[in-house]
């Protein structure tokens, strides 16, 4: 969306991509002819890691990080650069967890992360199934519930 696109440049972001506006390879490549180094994998689509190995440069990284809805995949490496690497990262792994938890609450205390930045909404108790769709439908980043 527009809002997210300006959120991201807003945070520091060099270039945003929509990659339902044409081929993601295409889109990358236009912007790094000679591939990235890493390629990040957020959100556990499985599809995506085979998209990755597509615009890394040799010797790149595919880092994924989010839960995939299945426990098996099947690349494509056909338009991959040699030596690549795919790297798992399984969350939540409670003790790297709360280190990164502790991280957090102390760069918001100093102002360096700001949680405005990705809260888009914020709703009653009473309209959390609100909330719920907002999420679902990626009309909001983040939803803080209030209860009061």
């Amino acid at each position: 969306s527009e809002e997210r696109r300006s959120k991201a440049i807003h945070m520091g972001a060099d270039f945003v991509i929509n990659p339902l506006s044409g081929s993601l390879e295409k889109l990358v490549r236009d912007i790094v002819p000679d591939g990235v180094d890493y390629f990040l994998d957020a959100v556990g689509i499985n599809e995506l890691l085979s998209e990755g190995l597509r615009v890394l440069k040799f010797g790149g990284k595919v880092c994924t990080y989010g839960i995939s809805p299945r426990s098996s995949t099947l690349l494509d490496w056909e338009k991959a650069p040699f030596n690549w690497t795919i790297q798992f990262v399984q969350w939540p792994a409670f003790r790297e967890e709360m280190r990164n938890h502790g991280m957090i609450v102390a760069l918001t205390k100093f102002g360096t992360l700001n949680p405005k930045d990705f809260i888009t909404h914020v709703i009653p108790l009473e309209e959390i199934k609100t909330g719920l769709e907002l999420i679902r439908s990626k009309k909001a980043l983040k939803v803080v519930v209030k209860i009061e």
